[in-house]
């Protein structure tokens, strides 16, 4: 029997990638009419034009080596596709997938984070120094952080909050506000009084404590639905995976007290069709999950139904001229004047349109903005702090489940959370950013590494007539 993998996001497009390797027949289902979950293609209108964008902005790094792995595994033999991917933004050709930068930080008074040409960690430590933006006090403040978190091996921080860890460590308050604060909700969508400071030092470990390409900017050439879940799919279709988009699925059972296998079912009714497979990949978010699994597992069920989520907006902007931006920017918040964008991204030229994504986090620290006045008020942001001209242009999309709150306290499962409630539930497997074997934000590569997971843990599982 083949394997069910139940949503094409980034972790169960992962999972049944990593399957259909090893040889394991996968059927895919997905419930929305196209593939790709939080992270996928999406028509934009701005005047009168469609652009092809995407739903939300996922940032992505060097040290985000599994996601690489796979967008080259599935890129690797697409008709016509070129070498490799895995290029500088310099030498990339055409034919690649994504584009690789230096790290390289603007803000709308100078430059507050780079990278130089400095090997590994001097690189950083060299950019640091170097932040314009910043005091010399505040400087020195920053790279005596890092350094003693790497003495400390990165770890012992659990239970504490961002804002405690970096009050603890005697981080100045101008520091705080104009680069942890804002760093912390771009990585965890969660403001720093309350995100974990764990996973943040984690983030951190990876990126500026591991220097060198791991902080390397990776942008899509176009989108995120044609970087990975699209090209994933069409993988799977030419190794003969079943593929089923706008199928739900209603309901799970075991077909005995084993739980040696497992029945889907994917309409209403008692007349629905039902499916047998030898497993189960659940790559859904925690609540649809939750209600999935219900008394099958009760035990997973309560702690996916734990987490919290906040929204993130993205507010695009066109231009009919280049208005001549930083590839990232990261913009001076300050809710009091109506300034709510965090970050902004150039995504270059776009069907006639110039055009630039604004990122706002952690939506749930005010009022709900609707989206008419948070376009307005993010466009007059950007032109009166970047001082280029009044957008022509504006379309605003809301993830109202953006991510999940990364809060200290917040559930801790893995992919094999369910067989370490009974033994009978040991064939079925969680994947998802909320699924991650590491201490990890909601990320895409936390997605990606989860699928990785479930799919190594189910092959080992059959191979072992488990």
């Amino acid at each position: 029997m083949s394997v069910a993998v139940i949503g094409g996001g980034w972790a169960g497009l992962t999972a049944a990638v990593e399957l259909t390797e090893r040889g394991i027949p996968v059927t895919v289902f997905e419930a929305a009419p196209q593939w790709g979950g939080r992270a996928r293609r999406c028509a934009v209108r701005l005047g009168a034009t469609e652009v092809d964008l995407d739903n939300g902005q996922h940032l992505m790094l060097g040290a985000y080596g599994e996601c690489l792995r796979l967008i080259s595994r599935v890129h690797a033999d697409r008709p016509g596709a070129g070498s490799a991917p895995l290029q500088s933004a310099a030498t990339a050709s055409p034919e690649s997938p994504f584009v690789r930068a230096r790290l390289h930080i603007a803000t709308p008074d100078g430059v507050l984070l780079q990278r130089t040409r400095l090997p590994g960690v001097a690189g950083i430590v060299g950019g640091l120094l170097g932040a314009s933006t910043l005091s010399l006090a505040e400087r020195w403040a920053l790279v005596r952080f890092l350094g003693t978190l790497r003495w400390h091996g990165w770890r012992g921080f659990d239970g504490l909050t961002v804002l405690q860890l970096l009050t603890r460590f005697g981080q100045p308050r101008q520091l705080v506000r104009r680069l942890w604060d804002p760093l912390c909700i771009a990585a965890l969508n969660t403001e720093i009084a309350a995100a974990c400071a764990q996973t943040f030092v984690t983030v951190l470990r990876d990126s500026l404590g591991a220097g060198g390409d791991a902080t390397d900017f990776i942008a899509p050439r176009s989108t995120l639905g044609a970087l990975f879940p699209e090209p994933a799919a069409d993988w799977l279709h030419r190794r003969s995976a079943s593929l089923r988009l706008r199928t739900t699925v209603r309901g799970l059972e075991p077909v005995d007290s084993q739980g040696s296998a497992w029945r889907l079912q994917t309409g209403a009714g008692a007349a629905a069709p039902r499916e047998e497979f030898a497993a189960l990949v659940i790559a859904i978010p925690p609540p649809n999950a939750a209600r999935l699994l219900g008394a099958a597992a009760p035990g997973v069920a309560a702690s996916l139904g734990r987490f919290e989520f906040d929204t993130i907006a993205t507010v695009y902007l066109g231009w009919r001229e280049d208005p001549g931006l930083a590839p990232v920017t990261m913009l001076a918040e300050d809710a009091g004047q109506g300034h709510f964008g965090q970050w902004l991204f150039d995504r270059g030229a776009q069907d006639g349109w110039h055009v630039a994504a604004v990122v706002v986090s952690a939506q749930g620290r005010r009022a709900p903005i609707p989206p008419a006045e948070l376009a307005r008020q993010v466009a007059a942001q950007v032109a009166q702090q970047l001082r280029v001209p009044l957008a022509a242009a504006t379309r605003v999309l809301v993830e109202k489940r953006a991510t999940w709150r990364c809060l200290p306290d917040r559930p801790r499962l893995t992919p094999d959370s369910c067989g370490h409630e009974a033994r009978h539930l040991q064939r079925l497997w969680l994947a998802g950013d909320h699924a991650c074997p590491d201490q990890y934000p909601a990320t895409l590569e936390s997605a990606v590494r989860s699928g990785v997971a479930a799919a190594r843990g189910v092959a080992e599982l059959l191979a072992g007539g488990g």
